[in-house]
């Protein structure tokens, strides 16, 4: 069956395990054939969330041929529904998942390359959106991501277009302003958003197909940027994505490289310069690439989407900021984006696929077993530990946002059986339906019983 809902906070505590103190995990298929689902022409792009309200993970795409974004519902087990789709604007090439009018429902914002428009979808938290309310943003808008760059809690759009990234601020209530633009060195067609630098401003990261660039606009937080910093990639880069790869508190990137046919690993050394450590051949005309643990070891590994390969590849990351040699899964035909979630509730990443020529996505079910555990841990005298408030019994499952665990049990200590214990390892983020908090712990051993793995 699928995971249970967790509704309410109560007391039962999870304890957050350092990534080294996992046993050695041994090598194993990461991922099942993939199943095929039917969207609508040209999917150029895609996002998940929970779009009607039943705690399980759903998908949207966004397709350019057919001008309208596609969703389908996520029961829980694996499976999506079939597709329900909404009218844009015109040639919607890529989407970004977030409530931009805080009524507490996942919206969709969509770069409308036809239209020359940043498109808006607001939810109604039962599968539903609004007719769509579009704002002028540039000429031939590609990609589209979310953030709150003025800090007035507020979710804001970044929009790349050509030849510049614009900016469009949110009124909270699903408008946004002009936007403004900001020279990037090129043609961006992907962004990401992240606080690089660590001044507690969101950033926006953009990689520039035409000059085969990287681009950074550091925020100020009032909703303006600086200046932008620009440094090489691999030939014409379509896709970066974020990460701290090497466990030094410094978020990286990771670029695919759509024309050289690779992707790049550039390590952030603190002070503001990005060093690229590693160039992995990654199939014909490399389109996307993403980040998440899928091996439970609590590193990093990349996967990446390959058009004229018609494939996906996994490569395993050693947490130094290498990686080893991919695992290849043949796609459907020209797989252009990728999302990450857990589709199936079994606290894993699960991968999707949006394939621009097939008119599908296609879902891969994470199959790597979870690490065991001994049930006894050594803790640090003092050290602040993060703990999980939930509200569930001793065989409940923990709904768990995009940053999946690398190793949840379910522990019923012997005193009290309407408490369990979940203890989690290698966790980053917060989850979707729970409170996370820091604790301190004394010195010595933590004991549980034999753990049941969720």
């Amino acid at each position: 069956m699928p995971f249970p809902k967790i509704d309410s906070i109560a007391v039962i505590a999870l304890v957050l395990l350092a990534a080294d103190s996992l046993p050695a995990q041994t090598p194993a298929q990461a991922f099942g054939a993939s199943r095929s689902h039917h969207c609508g022409l040209g999917a150029s792009g895609t996002g998940v969330g929970d779009f009607n309200g039943d705690g399980y993970l759903d998908v949207v795409t966004a397709n350019r041929t057919d001008d309208n974004v596609g969703l389908l519902l996520g029961d829980g087990f694996g499976q999506l529904g079939p597709v329900t789709t909404f009218p844009t604007s015109g040639g919607a090439h890529e989407l970004a998942v977030g409530d931009v009018n805080q009524d507490g429902h996942l919206d969709v914002a969509v770069a409308d390359n036809g239209g020359d428009m940043l498109t808006i979808l607001l939810g109604d938290g039962m599968g539903g959106f609004a007719p769509a309310a579009s704002f002028p943003s540039g000429n031939n808008p590609l990609t589209v991501a979310l953030g709150d760059f003025d800090e007035d809690g507020d979710l804001d759009a970044a929009v790349s277009t050509y030849p510049d990234v614009v900016i469009h601020l949110g009124d909270g209530l699903g408008g946004f302003s002009t936007f403004v633009n900001y020279p990037v060195g090129g043609r961006p067609f992907f962004l990401a958003t992240a606080d690089m630098n660590e001044d507690g401003h969101l950033d926006v990261v953009g990689v520039n197909y035409n000059t085969s660039t990287v681009a950074i606009l550091h925020g100020t937080g009032l909703g303006t940027f600086l200046p932008a910093q620009v440094f090489s990639a691999g030939v014409g880069g379509k896709s970066v994505a974020v990460a701290d790869l090497n466990h030094d508190d410094d978020l990286d990137l990771v670029v695919a490289s759509y024309d050289s046919h690779e992707v790049e690993v550039f390590l952030n050394d603190g002070f503001g310069s990005f060093l690229s450590v590693a160039t992995m051949s990654a199939g014909l005309a490399t389109h996307s690439v993403d980040v998440a643990d899928f091996d439970f070891d609590g590193h990093p590994d990349i996967v990446a989407a390959s058009s004229n390969s018609q494939d996906v590849r996994l490569f395993l990351g050693d947490g130094s900021g290498a990686f080893g040699s991919p695992t290849v899964y043949g796609s459907g035909i020209g797989p252009h984006t990728l999302a990450i979630g857990d589709f199936n509730g079994d606290l894993s990443p699960d991968l999707l696929e949006a394939c621009f020529s097939s008119a599908n996505v296609h879902l891969r079910l994470n199959t790597r077993p979870h690490p065991s555990f001994d049930g006894t841990v050594d803790t640090p005298s003092g050290t602040p530990q993060k703990v999980l408030f939930v509200d569930g019994s001793s065989q409940a499952r923990i709904a768990l946002g995009l940053n999946q665990p690398v190793l949840i049990n379910v522990l019923a200590p012997p005193s009290s059986p309407s408490i369990a214990y979940f203890l989690l390892a290698g966790y980053v983020g917060e989850p979707s339906l729970a409170k996370v908090t820091d604790l301190p712990f004394g010195l010595g051993q933590v004991c549980f019983p034999a753990p049941l793995v969720a």
